[in-house]
């Protein structure tokens, strides 16, 4: 029995119908992978025939898995798919997207340089069109010292710019699947997924295998494609019980991690202002969802329960100070406008 050198793990729900484009996908551009490969569909709950496709698709290609289980969301899909992974190497991808390049010569660079994670550039696919993001322009590697100014740059973002003299400014790409991983790391550290909030999962499990890692390999080309697709359920507007309360739970970890780094806490109260913000901004549009009865009850709640003087004084912008306005004198219809066309894309 070969060796599984790569397992690639594929949540699915009410998406079956997507299956075909991506499973192809796979097979076509990994020939040379194909007897070391292991494809694992994860049922999660699906109440339409995607149950059907997947049961088909395992019967006609030997290198799929199929597993079932109750729904749970994709965070707990993961964790079920990685209990059934035996590859060296896990992957990721998502039902509705495909594969762009072979893995194997990725998989080659991260054995050759003796790297634990690799993170590659992004495809995007939108309208039918392909435009590389060109986050990461160089092929590199890091070693300890840049893993943590990847790990505050996987927090921070932009507010903790990569500190290490890297050969380029990277803008790492904050997803699972343009990451390539090492099962040991894994497995070693009991890295699993968890969802602070519905659409947080895949960002944990990231950061916490840089942090593991000895070295992790920058790859400038791109394996994936992430397709943009409005109709899918990962992109359908919906309503997350006590999103405030789980992004505080977020937030705390996030603390805890750059603590643990030794960052200065000049530099953590500026993540926690920050984060602070995109708590009550995601929090007022994930409410506006469900009602505007709800939104003004949730977002008087939340401006009650959070330090809004402070978030008032850390204001990076007239657009900051006026969204604010809005939220305090419960002007709602105009905030909603404010939040949905400036603030929501600046602080995502």
């Amino acid at each position: 029995m070969n060796e599984i050198l790569l397992s690639v793990i594929i949540p699915v729900y009410n998406g079956g119908h997507y299956l075909s484009k991506l499973i192809n996908s796979i097979i076509d551009k990994n020939k040379e992978l194909i007897d070391k490969i292991e494809i694992i569909l994860v049922n999660d709950g699906s109440t339409d025939d995607s149950l059907v496709y997947c049961k088909e698709l395992a019967k006609k290609i030997k290198q799929i898995r199929f597993v079932t289980k109750e729904n749970g969301g994709i965070a707990s899909a993961r964790n079920y798919g990685l209990k059934f992974a035996t590859g060296t190497f896990i992957t990721f991808c998502d039902q509705d997207d495909f594969v762009l390049r072979a893995y194997l010569p990725f998989i080659k660079l991260m054995l050759e340089n003796k790297c634990d994670t690799l993170i590659s550039d992004v495809t995007v696919c939108q309208d039918g069109q392909l435009k590389k993001q060109n986050r990461i322009v160089l092929d590199e590697i890091c070693n300890s010292n840049a893993i943590n100014s990847l790990v505050r740059f996987y927090i921070g973002g932009r507010k903790f710019p990569i500190k290490y003299p890297l050969q380029q400014e990277v803008n790492v790409p904050n997803s699972i699947w343009n990451c390539i991983f090492s099962s040991h790391i894994i497995e070693q550290n009991n890295i699993y997924f968890e969802a602070f909030v519905d659409y947080d999962d895949d960002w944990k499990f990231c950061v916490e295998n840089v942090l593991h890692s000895k070295r992790v390999y920058l790859a400038k080309d791109s394996f994936y494609i992430w397709t943009i697709n409005t109709a899918s359920e990962s992109h359908t507007p919906k309503y997350i019980p006590n999103l405030y309360e789980k992004r505080q739970c977020s937030i705390e970890w996030q603390t805890k991690i750059l603590r643990d780094l030794n960052v200065p806490e000049e530099e953590i109260k500026i993540n926690t202002n920050l984060q602070t913000k995109r708590s009550v901004i995601w929090g007022f549009y994930n409410s506006f969802i469900l009602s505007y009865l709800k939104c003004r009850k949730e977002t008087s709640e939340i401006i009650q329960r959070s330090n809004f003087d402070k978030i008032y004084s850390q204001c990076e912008s007239v657009v900051d100070v006026l969204y604010i306005f809005l939220l305090t004198n419960h002007l709602f219809p105009i905030a909603y406008f404010v939040n949905k066309y400036f603030l929501k894309r600046r602080y995502h």
